[in-house]
């Protein structure tokens, strides 16, 4: 973690990114509770209705800029899974300019000087309004306790029973939206993009039928379970598209990588995105090709370290299984209602700045099913 020293701390110093050793160990228990299966089911029952709600007009709009609508699905999602929140349209717009404020515009400054109107700047403005939504949704959630994250680690003690202070919790929950917002949002657009391909309709049209399947209106976390299709569909695409790019340490003492001999206070930078198309991990591996992670494949496996969507080791993401549930459910309730296809002469190139994402916000024609 000591690698994300710079524009990462400088937003969400304190946070579970960026420590180490038992201090960090000790955080993942904290919020290990949270992403618990019972917590996880709770937060199915927020999701459903919450993307539903956002996707019931793209039918009548006809031509959508997917990228877009994923980044509003996803701020809707983590304001109400995350704080309780149910915003307005005012309100949701005014939180999403926040995210956008601290993370496309504070985190890419180049220079950290606090100069008035400069990008980093403006991202620690956002960042202290930021902070006071989130101490002010602690307060409110001690008293009037719900289903959402916030509700559930408000009520966390420590080891002599008291509840942890507010201000020990803010940097964590400040943290939740940057690391489950965009990375999701990036990894269900290169998913549409891969399933909105010619070539790949037909398996667009298999989940779909498996979304159509599910009995339930609003699916269970049960339901989820049995949706190996659409979970080997979201892997693949984030093998192709890693939802980080790049994989940031520092080494804490000498050590030998293959015939190199790198010293201590090295930063070392793991770029997934070579591991996850190499020829001697993949078989075909520029292709989308999810059935690569079925049971009888099972090419993921050759190596510990040849697929990190979320990351490994000590820091691997504690909110995976929290991600690809959302995906899923973005799946399901966006292949009920629409079929979508590229616009024509889109050229599925991606962006890798600020995180991937398709270029020009994932152009696509969506009709009505």
């Amino acid at each position: 973690a000591m690698g994300y020293d710079g524009p990462v701390r400088a937003l969400y110093g304190g946070s579970i990114i960026t420590q180490d050793f038992a201090h960090h160990k000790a955080t993942r228990r904290i919020f290990q509770t949270a992403f618990k299966r019972d917590a996880l089911a709770g937060y199915v029952d927020i999701m459903n209705p919450t993307i539903r709600e956002n996707i019931e007009d793209w039918g009548r709009q006809g031509n959508i800029r997917y990228v877009d609508g994923a980044r509003r699905i996803l701020i809707d999602v983590g304001a109400r899974v995350f704080f309780g929140a149910h915003p307005d349209s005012e309100q949701l717009d005014h939180l999403a300019h926040l995210f956008h404020e601290m993370n496309h515009i504070g985190l890419m400054a180049m220079s950290r000087r606090n100069i008035p109107g400069s990008r980093y700047w403006r991202g620690q403005r956002a960042k202290r309004k930021m902070e006071a939504f989130i101490l002010d949704v602690i307060q409110r959630r001690r008293v009037t306790p719900g289903t959402d994250l916030t509700s559930i680690l408000a009520a966390e003690c420590d080891e002599e029973g008291n509840p942890w202070p507010a201000e020990n919790l803010l940097p964590h929950l400040n943290l939740l939206l940057f690391a489950a917002h965009d990375t999701t949002a990036g990894a269900t657009s290169h998913m549409l993009m891969y399933l909105s391909k010619p070539e790949n309709l037909h398996l667009q049209e298999q989940l779909r039928q498996q979304a159509l399947a599910l009995e339930a209106e609003n699916p269970t976390l049960a339901d989820l379970d049995g949706l190996t299709d659409m979970e080997n569909a979201t892997l693949e695409a984030l093998r192709l598209h890693p939802a980080v790019a790049i994989i940031v340490r520092r080494t804490t003492r000498g050590v030998r990588i293959g015939e190199r001999d790198v010293p201590a206070d090295t930063m070392l930078f793991n770029m997934p995105h070579w591991v996850h198309r190499h020829p001697d991990y993949w078989s075909d591996p520029l292709r989308y090709d999810p059935d690569r992670f079925s049971d009888e494949r099972r090419e993921h496996k050759g190596h510990s370290f040849q697929f990190l969507p979320f990351g490994g080791g000590a820091h691997k993401c504690i909110g995976m299984h929290f991600a690809l549930m959302n995906a899923k459910l973005i799946l399901i309730h966006t292949l009920r209602r629409y079929r979508f296809e590229l616009q024509p002469g889109y050229d599925c190139r991606c962006d890798f700045i600020p995180l991937p994402f398709p270029s020009k916000g994932l152009p696509l024609l969506v009709t009505p099913v």
